[in-house]
């Protein structure tokens, strides 16, 4: 239940400051464990939930987009792009995992991901092994120049995420990802 009401607490500053600064009222309530229900009231508006919806959407993309150019930026003098450097990731967090396992925890393309993982091979970050128990399957582990590429992009990373995060308090924090994992389960069971 707490984590519920930080997670309402969060929804309202990410999707309403506006309406606050007009002097809107927002109004929240557990509909159960699983759903929250959010109201903003004001003299002129009343918004709906699907335009709640399609604001948490904007605000989203805007979000990704962001993400995605700052993190190209900060993964270029490594020879890298977001795609490639969160497969490269995922493959040095398991240490050896199979192509298709990484494809499905990514949620990414079959053949997006097969491109990605021939490159990072090609510039000799990870190594692929066929299975013994499966010809048609590949094992993908991170080489030692993987392993220290994968350091140093990280420490760049986290100096960033400091630098943008670092004013938020662990509550903030856990309210951010309690409400991203409520959207995160949301898409992922559709």
């Amino acid at each position: 239940m707490i984590k519920a009401e930080k997670a309402i607490i969060f929804l309202k500053a990410l999707i309403y400051p506006s309406q606050i600064e007009k002097g809107g009222e927002i109004s929240a309530y557990l509909v159960d464990t699983e759903t929250i229900s959010l109201h903003i009231v004001s003299m002129e508006t009343t918004h709906k939930n699907s335009d709640i919806a399609s604001v948490i959407i904007g605000k989203l993309m805007s979000i990704s987009g962001i993400l995605k150019r700052e993190s190209n930026r900060l993964l270029e003098p490594f020879g890298l792009n977001h795609q490639q450097f969160s497969i490269l990731f995922e493959i040095a967090k398991a240490g050896r995992i199979r192509q298709k396992d990484t494809t499905n925890r990514l949620s990414l393309e079959k053949a997006h991901v097969s491109k990605v993982v021939s490159k990072l091979n090609s510039m000799g970050l990870i190594s692929i092994n066929s299975s013994e128990e499966d010809k048609r399957s590949a094992y993908l582990s991170v080489t030692e120049k993987g392993e220290q590429t994968v350091k140093r992009c990280r420490k760049v990373i986290n100096s960033w995420k400091t630098n943008k995060l670092g004013h938020l308090n662990e509550a903030d924090l856990s309210a951010v990802l309690d409400s991203i994992s409520l959207l995160q389960n949301a898409f992922l069971n559709q």
